[in-house]
């Protein structure tokens, strides 16, 4: 029997047909029934303005606890030890036999309370989004190798590694791995003081040190691979320094890297009784003031060892090598040390790592490099994986790519913010599954027009009672950006400005006076920025007032009579644009047109409502070729050449602001077109004259407006074209 009071799911075409389950017990467990009413289920997921980082999404709801089942430390409840912190939680709704998700999270918490009474015993609960739980506390700043290393199966053979990118007064070099052990050191290494390496944190210099480090026994060796990260002062350091020495079972016992001045690198091995088995000579690396991340290697070949020295710069498509052979075996190594004899003083060593297996020395190559050059969706995606985030992407197939700069040392969350901070798509939780979805700029772009409505996913009709309360206009400057100024981190900056026109920096009435901002984003490069400062300034400049809330009511009889509506709404999400036509005569005459960037959603047995935070969807009609709207530049200046005092003129006369500004086309093939005059949308189905003033022929008041034109009214496109980010 459902408690009194509580939601129920009724069947398909019922009320609403809510749903609420929790995962137990391996298995989802619908617990509709004990889902109070009287409170209703409160969703909210995105952001409220464009301008905003998306929140956590949020569900909060009451549940009936009068037998216990929802206290977790309850032993006599049905879910005693299944249900706690962050138990899973998913809210949906059936329609037309059809169900519909509108909410995948976790419960945080599961707060007890009761009446006075005693009777009334109640869960109040606020399940969150994973974005709550990333967010939560301090997470460590990891830098792109220390993450290749430790999140990634990127190094699949790696059996100990130390990062060296521990603080300045270190007592010892801790290592990466969670069962591993410190590095221990003598002599009194520089900690945090070489920079060198975009893809770390600051790694020691030696300055005489002595490093000494244990390694775990392998359960199968076929290699003995000794890597690090090494930089050596331009100037050079000691002649004949052992940079690394590693102890082995083997037959080559003991095998050092050796420093020549000028930058030659050279390797020896030995037997277990010291003779020497092999001297490579000097090799030229030519490592002098070269970062580089370098590797001694051993590897069994048949009844032969190869050994090796390899190195790698940051972003190189090839290294350096030089090998050669011996006769013997292979058997783990048990320690190393570097710098054991305390002779190198510049050098800086970091991110040394130990496997009995080989691979080749570009398995990071990316990471080697702080990935620069990602794609947005190749970071999103690389991000997520190595913390173990499901993650969706949404993008276009005619999208134009973002690529990031240098992956520096940042939590997180810090770093996947940066992906759409440096795109301008929009990251939002999935309301079907628990994960992060990315959805790209160039996804955003020409969903449809205000004229042919398509691409709009839910079009709505203002007349025939479609919202649920009145669309109120927004014409402020709280998203006014008419000044600026972009910096790539790490790079230069540059400026965009609108100096003319009513949202210009030009002083009020010729402008709304300077809105500035300044902004850091991740980019590969330095010359994408004047564009994205342009886009910016695009998107800081819409001259039309916003629609920031948009009130439905889904059981209102537009909705429950039409299936296509009703699919339409429940479909929805973040990004998408919907239509409203038919506004009433105190709006503006066009329809509204808007982008949802996040929404409120209220459910209970008899209701649903939605409140939608939108944006203006203009600024994403971008140029696309042969398109009879979108494929047309803008003239640079054009007025009314005379008076039209009826209203409905259909010739009238155009000139060219500037003598400079080059004529409206008279050829044949390129009209109809629509233009803006005054408020007034009028479609242009003729252009006759070889100089300024032209003659246009035109169809008027396309849009509703009937209005007396006067001389020197502005004439533009009604749809200039706008180039994509």
């Amino acid at each position: 029997m459902n408690p009194a009071g509580s939601v129920f799911d009724p069947g398909p075409g019922q009320e609403t047909g809510l749903t609420v389950e929790i995962y137990v017990n391996s298995s989802w467990e619908d617990i509709s029934s004990y889902v109070y009413y009287r409170n209703l289920v409160r969703i909210s997921r995105g952001r409220q303005d464009e301008t905003s980082q998306v929140q956590p999404q949020t569900c909060s709801m009451t549940l009936d606890n009068r037998d216990g089942r929802f206290s977790p430390r309850n032993p006599s409840g049905p879910y005693y030890g299944q249900i706690g912190r962050n138990t899973p939680i998913r809210v949906s709704r059936l329609q037309n036999g059809v169900r519909r998700y509108r909410f995948h999270g976790e419960v945080t918490a599961w707060p007890a309370n009761t009446d006075i009474s005693g009777i009334d015993v109640y869960v109040d609960i606020t399940a969150a989004g994973m974005l709550r739980r990333l967010r939560q506390g301090t997470p460590p700043a990891l830098s792109a190798l220390y993450r290749a290393f430790t999140k990634t199966n990127a190094v699949p053979n790696v059996l100990a590694y130390w990062p060296c990118e521990d603080g300045t007064n270190s007592t010892s070099i801790a290592s990466g791995l969670p069962s591993g052990q410190p590095m221990t050191f003598t002599g009194a290494p520089t900690f945090a003081s070489d920079s060198s390496f975009a893809a770390s944190s600051a790694i020691p210099v030696l300055n005489g040190s002595t490093w000494s480090a244990a390694i775990p026994a392998a359960s199968v060796t076929s290699a003995n691979v000794l890597r690090f990260l090494m930089v050596v002062p331009s100037g050079g350091d000691t002649n004949g320094g052992v940079i690394a020495r590693m102890f082995t079972s083997g037959t080559v016992a003991r095998v050092e890297l050796l420093y020549g001045t000028g930058g030659s690198l050279a390797v020896n091995g030995y037997d277990n009784f010291g003779n020497s088995l092999f001297s490579s000579g000097s090799f030229a690396f030519n490592v002098n003031g070269v970062p580089a991340r370098f590797s001694v290697e051993l590897i069994q070949s048949g009844s032969n060892i190869t050994w090796a020295i390899v190195n790698l710069l940051p972003g190189a498509l090839v290294g350096s090598s030089a090998s050669g052979t011996i006769a013997g075996t292979v058997s783990s190594a048990y320690s190393f040390s570097i710098n054991p004899n305390a002779n190198l003083t510049g050098t800086a060593i970091g991110h040394i790592s130990y496997q009995p297996v080989w691979d080749t020395l570009f398995d990071i190559n990316g990471p080697l490099n702080a990935n620069t050059g990602d794609g947005r969706l190749s970071r999103f995606a690389q991000l997520s994986s190595e913390d173990n985030v499901n993650a969706t992407t949404v993008f276009a197939a005619q999208d134009n790519p973002t690529y990031l700069g240098y992956q520096l040392p940042d939590t997180f969350p810090s770093l996947i913010q940066q992906v759409p901070d440096s795109d301008l798509g929009v990251m939002y939780e999935a309301k079907d599954q628990l994960a992060l979805t990315y959805r790209t700029r160039g996804s955003l772009y020409n969903q449809g027009t205000s004229y042919n409505n398509v691409g709009s996913v839910l079009t709505l009709d203002y007349s025939q009672h479609n919202l649920s309360a009145p669309a109120v206009p927004v014409d402020d400057d709280a998203y006014t950006r008419n000044d600026i100024t972009i910096t790539r981190i790490g790079g230069s900056s540059a400026r965009q400005q609108l100096t003319t026109g009513a949202l210009s920096v030009q002083p009020p009435p010729g402008g709304v006076g300077p809105y500035d901002t300044a902004v850091s984003i991740s980019l590969d490069l330095d010359s994408s920025l004047a564009d994205q400062a342009g886009w910016r300034l695009h998107m800081g400049t819409v001259d039309e007032p916003r629609y920031p809330q948009i009130n439905l009511n889904l059981r209102h009889s537009t909705f429950t009579s039409s299936v296509d509506t009703m699919n339409a709404a429940l479909v929805m999400d973040i990004g998408d644009r919907i239509v409203i036509n038919n506004p009433p005569a105190w709006l503006p005459p066009e329809s509204l047109s808007l982008i949802v960037q996040g929404y409120q959603e209220t459910i209970g047995t008899f209701e649903h409502d939605m409140v939608l935070n939108c944006s203006p969807e203009s600024p994403y009609r971008v140029a696309q070729l042969d398109d009879v709207l979108l494929a047309r530049a803008d003239t640079d200046g054009a007025t009314l050449a005379a008076t039209y005092p009826l209203g409905t003129e259909t010739t009238i006369k155009v000139a060219a602001t500037n003598a400079a500004s080059p004529l409206w086309s008279t050829d044949a093939s390129d009209v109809p077109f629509n233009i803006a005059v005054g408020g007034e949308h009028m479609i242009v189905t003729a252009v006759s004259g070889s100089s300024s003033p032209q003659t246009f022929t035109v169809t008027r008041s396309l849009n509703g407006v009937v209005k007396t034109q006067t001389a020197g009214t502005d004439v533009r496109l009604l749809q200039p074209m706008i180039l994509a980010l």
